[in-house]
């Protein structure tokens, strides 16, 4: 890979690659690790699908099934200002980071109403990437439940579902909501606290922000 940068970039290509040489290297052992894993797996890990109510009984993050895109979202707010950030990742069938978001100086009225805009958020931006199968994964049990048919309270949240529930059923062709503890949905986590100190929103493609990169990594060798 060196010979090849620097045969083509001169000068430049020499500096390029000794600054994306060891990430590389790293993404391809990485990579190489949880395809081993994956293969070796005896079930599907992601248990989502006959209890989508329920918490997947699991103390790390999991795959999703063959083809499927896993999105996990979150949201943090700050009550006493009734503001916060949110935050949505999205990963393969492998463990692979594809893309995430993250948006801060939102304004909401309660905790499960941010929690929302962070779902609504990563529908988003699967749609803008054009995946058409996917899952959403999120620690907020009350907007899951609400969004695989219970009924809601609160009319801020009734509104927001029934747009993220249309959003959902005009584009995707295999979509559902599952909920999970917060030991499996800690990269969104970490998102969603970097997002309250974010004016605006960040987006990342194919290679997670470096602050991040060892829990992404992590999670995904956590697969077995």
């Amino acid at each position: 890979m060196r010979r090849i940068c620097c045969g083509v970039f001169g000068r430049v290509g020499i500096v390029l690659c000794l600054i994306m040489l060891p990430v590389w290297v790293m993404q391809h052992a990485v990579g190489n690790a949880a395809e081993f894993l994956k293969v070796n797996r005896e079930k599907d890990l992601d248990g989502c699908s006959n209890s989508p109510n329920q918490a997947v009984r699991q103390d790390h993050w999991s795959l999703p099934s063959p083809g499927l895109v896993k999105v996990n979202f979150d949201g943090a707010f700050v009550q006493n200002l009734n503001v916060g950030g949110v935050a949505a990742v999205a990963r393969a069938d492998d463990g692979s980071f594809l893309f995430a978001r993250a948006c801060g100086g939102l304004k909401a009225r309660s905790a499960i109403v941010m929690e929302g805009l962070a779902l609504r958020t990563g529908v988003l931006l699967a749609k803008e990437r054009g995946i058409r199968r996917v899952i959403f994964e999120g620690d907020a049990k009350g907007l899951i439940e609400v969004l695989n048919g219970k009924s809601a309270g609160c009319e801020d949240i009734q509104l927001l579902v029934l747009d993220i529930l249309q959003l959902c059923r005009s584009f995707f062709d295999v979509f559902s909501f599952v909920f999970v503890g917060r030991s499996c949905n800690a990269v969104a986590h970490e998102l969603a606290k970097k997002g309250c100190s974010l004016g605006n929103c960040s987006t990342w493609l194919v290679i997670p922000p470096l602050w991040l990169w060892d829990l992404v990594c992590n999670e995904k060798l956590s697969c077995i």
